[in-house]
């Protein structure tokens, strides 16, 4: 789920998370060995924060994460928890500053999402961006500057009933691409016609349909479905299951 700093702007979509937010534990540490077959990393392989994405540092068995409680970058073993699966806020170790958790590559455990809910969120460019079936949201502060950044997984909610979200919460499309839709607390209150800047600016139902930071708030309607719009036809967003009533 997403939050909004107000009913008009969706700018907390890019809150940055300090390092204590970063779904990064260290308070619960498991020794490695005990029947963990994982490779060990060498002592003299390390990776760079660019290697969160490209992952091509560390070797076999191994993955570039954030290795401690101040998020630095480094090679520990992988693990085999997928992207948005459930996973262990604890870490294994393979020595004092090489500990990582139960994600597989590209991704980190983390409650940034829901907090006290740790899964594997996928880590990913820049805030904003499109990425794995979801929107690049929350930033980690990495020790000695600059920082990672990982996905919020898309909701799945239906924007043009507005359901499928929690109580609070508004479903809207965003425009990042894929028809990917997100829960929003704090929706917007534009009605359509308004001139927007944002993807959740509109009232619940619409769109913000447009160039970025100068669109107009529409009607959506499911693609096909021209009942939905009345006395106009539903316009199709390309690469999507929605329309616009235009």
């Amino acid at each position: 789920m997403l939050l909004l700093a107000s009913s008009s702007a969706g700018a907390c979509l890019e809150q940055p998370l300090s390092s204590e937010d970063s779904g990064v534990n260290n308070n619960s540490v498991l020794p490695d060995g005990g029947g963990d077959a994982r490779v060990s990393p060498d002592a003299a392989v390390s990776c760079q924060p660019d290697d969160l994405l490209l992952q091509q540092t560390c070797g076999s068995g191994q993955k570039c994460t954030l290795v401690d409680s101040q998020s630095h970058v480094g090679c520990a073993p992988a693990g085999f928890t997928s992207a948005y699966s459930a996973c262990s806020n604890t870490r294994t170790c393979s020595s004092p500053d090489r500990c990582a958790d139960d994600c597989s590559l590209w991704s980190l455990c983390s409650d940034a999402a829901e907090p006290g809910s740790f899964v594997c969120l996928p880590f990913c460019e820049e805030l904003g961006a499109p990425c794995l079936n979801g929107k690049c949201t929350y930033s980690v502060a990495l020790a000695g500057g600059g920082n990672a950044y990982l996905c919020a997984p898309a909701d799945g909610c239906d924007p043009v009933t507005n359901s499928g979200c929690g109580a609070g919460e508004d479903c809207y499309l965003d425009r990042t691409g894929g028809g990917l839709t997100f829960c929003v607390s704090g929706a917007g209150s534009l009605p359509a016609g308004s001139l927007c800047t944002d993807d959740y600016a509109c009232q619940p139902g619409m769109t913000c349909f447009g160039p970025v930071g100068s669109g107009t708030c529409y009607p959506l309607c499911h693609a096909g479905n021209d009942t939905e719009c009345g006395a106009v036809l539903c316009t199709e967003i390309p690469n999507t299951d929605y329309g616009i009533c235009l």
